[in-house]
């Protein structure tokens, strides 16, 4: 097995430093979409390509508009280009627990052909340290995409041209492990720091207006993105020492309360259409 992973990075200097390095932990290779970044994300992508010679690919990609299929597509094709027979899935902001760095490869090498391997996802809520778990939450119980055996049929080609919001490849068939939740899985950071995670929840609704006119209701749109951060009800849960424990080196990496680029680019677009084109949207203060 040659398992690469896949990465799409726009201005993620504050968590790239670790998420990169973690994913080199469990794959043999890693590509990067380096998304028209005007942070340090570049400065540590090189960084980190010279401490793992030959592991790190970097395709650059200065359009800034958001292409999320097409992005992935390059991204697997680079990966095959790179004699991938089994792809990781794995945002720049997310980290998979330390106890599964060798269990993992051993689950994904035993996908059949075009299945995609999918394990419990914990939202790390307004810390690294804690996961929302309150039990009628969606993120108490959700699992996502972490890896597939590839197969000439699987690809990201665009649905009608909305690129949005599609994390496994088309024609992969899903399969759930590790759904007890009691074994680890993959951590997204993102809610980790509050300031980040509204901006760009503010900045999605702004793109699906603008980019995507009618096709879902102002109505639809908010309730996607504001009832993910809603916190009625909310219990959180200290994760395992083992989830973090041997990532202790890399702390230094995770940089949290940096000015979100979301919230700037969310104010430009409000600005640039007019605050009306937006009525009915509650975009948390940000623009």
């Amino acid at each position: 097995m040659k398992l690469v992973a896949l990465m799409l990075c726009r201005n993620e200097s504050w968590i790239a430093g670790l998420s990169t390095r973690v994913a080199l932990m469990w794959c043999d290779h890693l590509v990067v979409m380096n998304h028209a970044s005007t942070d340090g994300t570049s400065a540590i992508l090189e960084q980190v390509s010279a401490e793992n010679p030959g592991r790190l690919t970097i395709l650059p990609e200065p359009n800034p508009v958001w292409y999320e299929m097409a992005y992935r597509q390059r991204l697997l094709d680079a990966a095959r280009g790179a004699g991938a027979t089994h792809c990781a899935i794995v945002d720049s902001d997310e980290v998979l627990t330390h106890n599964l760095l060798v269990p993992i490869r051993g689950i994904i090498e035993n996908l059949p052909a075009h299945h995609c391997l999918s394990i419990p996802m914990f939202a790390m809520w307004r810390s690294p340290y804690q996961y929302r778990s309150d039990p009628a939450n969606v993120f108490s119980q959700v699992c996502t995409a972490i890896a597939f055996a590839d197969h000439p049929s699987l690809s990201w080609y665009a649905d009608k041209g909305y690129e949005f919001h599609h994390r496994h490849p088309y024609g992969a068939d899903l399969e759930t492990n590790l759904a007890d939740r009691k074994s680890g899985g993959i951590m997204h950071l993102q809610f980790s720091d509050w300031n980040r995670i509204t901006a760009k929840h503010a900045l999605y609704k702004i793109l699906e207006v603008t980019r995507w006119p009618g096709k879902r209701s102002i109505a639809e749109i908010e309730w996607q993105y504001s009832n993910t951060l809603k916190e009625k009800g909310l219990q959180t849960t200290i994760a395992p020492p083992e989830w973090w424990s041997g990532y202790a080196p890399l702390f230094k990496y995770l940089r949290l309360g940096e000015v979100p680029w979301q919230a700037a680019e969310a104010r430009r677009l409000v600005a640039m259409h007019g605050q009306s084109k937006f009525r009915g949207l509650d975009l948390f203060g940000v623009a």
